[in-house]
């Protein structure tokens, strides 16, 4: 799954059009957060709950990395 934030007008926090960060579902986002911390990754916001569950990662050339994991229970 990959999640697009495409912004028409630079305003606000976004200082550019263009990608401002993608999402990337993980079955266990303890799991990759401590693997993630391990190699280095500077984390822009750690989990916060929801409808899921959430943390930013600092990306490569100013696009942010979601970590999301969700409920995947069948419908």
């Amino acid at each position: 799954m990959v999640l697009e934030n495409v912004t028409q007008t630079a305003s606000g926090p976004h200082s550019c059009l263009g990608l401002d960060h993608i999402g990337i579902a993980v079955d266990d986002l303890q799991a990759a957060i401590a693997d993630l911390e391990a190699k280095g990754a500077e984390f822009l916001m750690k989990p916060r709950d929801g409808k899921g569950r959430i943390a930013f990662v600092k990306g490569p050339d100013s696009v942010n990395i979601g970590l999301v994991q969700t409920d995947r229970r069948p419908r």
